[in-house]
Order: structure tokens, then sequence, then C-alpha cells
């Protein structure tokens, strides 16, 4: 995801948000407590409304214990109250992501099948798979950024985009060490 962070601010909850180039249907918040997913792909302020505003927006926030607490299941959270809250600021933070991320020409508020079809989204379908041709493939790659854990020293590596296969993904049955990685200042 490409992304640009923007804080929820007075509660001292974060929130990080980016787009989702590679598959723009999957889109909305990924709720954390504790670190434990408790929430996944929850749509918060524009992308309720059916329009295109924040389709393709990923959003991960971690929410602690004492602002938040999970039900018995972990599959909720106790205090629908404050939950509501909590997807209303999301969304309002959200709505700001959008202004910003260049999705949206700022001075006329369009522009955003323009973007989505640099990526090779071309109809108004929201839900429909990009094309496969090879040029739109390079420029979803050479914005997604490809990470890889190393399966011996368990570190994380980024694995630059390489013009030479845009279309290299990693198998992740085949054990993959820092070794293999094309950027020789990681390759140790």
């Amino acid at each position: 995801s490409s992304g640009i962070n923007e804080s929820t601010g007075s509660s001292g909850i974060n929130a990080e948000y980016g787009l989702n180039i590679q598959n723009r249907k999957c889109f909305g918040m990924f709720i954390y407590n504790c670190s434990r997913l408790i929430k996944m792909y929850e749509r918060v302020g524009p992308q309720l409304e059916g329009g295109c505003s924040g389709v393709g927006v990923i959003g991960i926030v971690n929410v602690p214990f004492l602002v938040l607490e999970p039900t018995h299941n972990k599959q909720d959270f106790a205090d629908a109250k404050e939950y509501k809250h909590l997807l209303r600021a999301l969304g309002e933070h959200l709505h700001h992501y959008w202004q910003i991320c260049g999705v949206v020409d700022p001075r006329t508020g369009s522009g955003v099948r323009n973007f989505w079809a640099e990526f090779g989204y071309f109809t108004n379908k929201w839900t429909e798979e990009p094309a496969s041709d090879l040029k739109y493939v390079k420029k979803r790659n050479m914005k997604t950024l490809q990470w890889q854990q190393c399966d011996r020293c368990l570190k994380w590596r980024m694995i630059p985009f390489s013009m030479k296969d845009p279309q290299a993904t990693f198998d992740s049955t085949e054990e993959w060490t820092c070794q293999k990685n094309p950027d020789i200042n990681f390759s140790e």
C-alpha cells in the first residue's frame, strides 16, 4: 500500500492509512485491540456512502484495552457507544486522508477515475479486477512495497522492484533467506 500516516489525535490512538493499489475492492479499517485483530474491512466515513470516496483505502488502528474493551469472544467491542465514536473519528480522518493522498484533485474535487485508470482500473464498478496488461501490472508493482521474512534470521526485508521481472513474486512455500535478496546492501 502507498501510505501517508494520519493520526487520530486527541485520544492518543494512531491510525495508519494507505491505498490498496493491487486490489482496490478490499478496503476498510483493520481494528486491533492490544495487537489482536477484532474487526477487519470495517468501512467508515465516506466508505459507507456508496460512492467512490474512500474506495481502495486501507486503515489500521490498534486500540488499547483501556479505551475499548473487547467482548469475551474477542469478536466485537463491549461498549457499542464508544465503538461508534471511534468509527466516526476514523471516518473523519479517512476523509482527510482522502483529500491529501493524491487521488482527488484538491481544486476540483474530481480525478478519482483518472487516478485509478493509471493502475488499470477502467470501470465504474469498484469491485472489478484491474487490467492484467504488463504496463499496468508494472505500474502497480512499482507503487507497492513487497516485504519478505528471512527464514533463518527472521528479519523482514523490503524487496526492490525489478524492471527485469515486473511480475515477480516470491513463493511463500519455498525457503527464502537474506542471501536471495536482490538488494546487495541487505543480502548478508
